[in-house]
């Protein structure tokens, strides 16, 4: 976040802190007028002091006088009511508050999209990065041959590097399912936040018989098996047989898994 925009978030929360203070200040003040013409008894006399009454059977000049105090009462609560809420905000305050508010909000609203596709991208980052710890330890127990990106058949459980790394990426085995919401292709790190809000397939958001019925995130560099690109003259996915590690020229220039 730069300067600027820090700047205006810190604004926006002293102006919303501002804003709710003066509503509570006018609010607090409004209860005391309210309590004070309360605690007021019909004779005009505050709490504390013994009030005199007069039964209304004493006399009609009495009962007169009492329903007086009455209504002078609840006129004094009114009054009291009326002009503490005759100090609230104007409706040009109002407005400006909330103009305020709105080309702050305008300000903060970009950096705060920003920040939330730099989360999904620091996510898909260390998604990338523990795969690519998994194919070196895969290299380890397997003579340093590489995982072949997609070879030996059409078994969606066997045919795939996913399913040659998920040992080292969880206990369980690969369960590839029958859809993206049941399938091992869309959790733990070979799952893209960013994919999952994505169409299935071009124009359709969801599987419409047409390709794989998952929404796969990562991609693995198909060189890795030794039989490609020769393969695809049979029509046949590779053998399985993979290049060694140790065989990449470039290794630091050449892209081994890519969302």
């Amino acid at each position: 976040m730069s300067d600027l925009e820090r700047a205006g978030f810190e604004l926006l929360i002293v102006s919303s802190l501002r804003l709710c203070w003066n509503f509570m200040a006018r609010a607090t003040r409004c209860f005391e007028t309210c309590d004070r013409s309360r605690r007021c008894n019909i004779a005009g006399h505050w709490v504390g002091e013994t009030p005199q009454l007069t039964s209304p059977l004493a006399g009609s000049n009495d009962s007169s006088k009492l329903m007086m105090d009455v209504e002078e009462s609840k006129a004094g609560l009114l009054r009291g009511v009326r002009e503490t809420l005759r100090a609230g905000f104007t409706l040009i305050e109002l407005l400006v508050v909330i103009a305020i508010i709105a080309i702050l909000a305008g300000l903060l609203l970009p950096a705060l999209a920003r920040a939330k596709t730099q989360t999904q991208s620091t996510l898909c980052k260390s998604n990338l990065k523990q795969m690519g710890v998994a194919t070196h330890l895969y290299a380890d127990d397997n003579t340093d041959k590489l995982p072949y990106a997609w070879a030996t058949g059409h078994d969606p459980n066997r045919n795939n590097f996913e399913t040659l790394l998920v040992r080292y990426i969880k206990s369980s085995a690969f369960n590839a399912g029958n859809a993206t919401t049941n399938s091992d292709f869309a959790v733990s790190v070979f799952r893209c936040p960013v994919r999952m809000l994505e169409n299935h397939w071009q124009n359709y958001k969801t599987y419409a018989g047409i390709g794989n019925p998952w929404k796969i995130s990562y991609g693995m560099n198909q060189y890795t098996s030794a039989d490609f690109p020769a393969s695809i003259a049979t029509g046949q996915p590779p053998n399985g047989t993979t290049a060694k590690m140790s065989s990449v020229p470039r290794s630091t220039d050449t892209l081994l898994i890519a969302d």
